[in-house]
């Protein structure tokens, strides 16, 4: 189960689960005193003169949505499928205001639509790194189809799922806006699209004459 909180028109879930919820609480921390930092250099210190907790929300978000892509360990229903998975990953992209919840083929599927030039991405995983100060950086290991690999960074992590999404979300608008198909079985009577008459002359001269007969014949004197 989860809880949802709404800031700055986005809703970003609360895991309920006590180890994720220290967790989500520490990333927003962090971004949070990111955004007041950023806010206070921004403002000049005259914190007055604008509406700085505004401020403060619309940066936290953004820092936020770039730098956490939370997973949901206690898993759940995937809104796409129906279908309850182990494991669910909650992503905020920057056309969305509501976060978006997905199963891990939708993933695959936006890291190899995001990968240029194109690869098919096998599997990634989630690797934390303690660094010689102590400090905890989050990277992210995509393993491709063809046995090569790479170590990213979550901001770059994110970076080339958004892309993914942003590719899928082309090609949508291009069906979407391209005309419909026609499909033709057999091939089409020319004299129903044409004007230009299939029948000789030769086939003509007795349709006319029998065309002028019946002219003829129920002619009103």
């Amino acid at each position: 189960m989860t809880g949802i909180i709404k800031v700055h028109n986005r809703q970003i879930i609360v895991p309920d689960n006590l180890n994720d919820a220290e967790i989500f609480i520490g990333k927003w921390k962090k971004a949070q005193n990111k955004a007041i930092e950023e806010t206070i250099k921004l403002t000049n210190y005259s914190i007055e003169e604008y509406n700085f907790d505004k401020l403060v929300d619309e940066k936290t978000i953004k820092y936020y949505v770039e730098h956490n892509i939370e997973i949901l360990t206690d898993g759940g229903i995937n809104p796409e499928t129906g279908i309850h998975e182990e494991k669910l990953w909650q992503l905020h992209f920057v056309d969305h205001s509501e976060s978006r919840i997905m199963g891990r083929s939708k993933v695959l599927e936006y890291l190899t639509k995001g990968t240029v030039p194109p690869k098919t991405v096998h599997s990634f995983k989630k690797w934390d790194i303690t660094t010689t100060q102590g400090s905890r950086v989050r990277t992210w290991v995509i393993v491709y189809d063809d046995k090569s690999h790479v170590q990213l960074i979550n901001k770059d992590f994110y970076s080339l799922l958004t892309n993914g999404h942003k590719v899928e979300q082309e090609k949508e608008e291009l069906v979407d806006s391209s005309p419909p198909s026609i499909e033709i079985s057999s091939p089409l009577n020319p004299a129903l699209f044409e004007k230009t008459s299939t029948t000789t002359n030769e086939e003509r001269k007795p349709i006319d004459s029998f065309r002028e007969k019946v002219i003829e014949d129920y002619k009103v004197d």
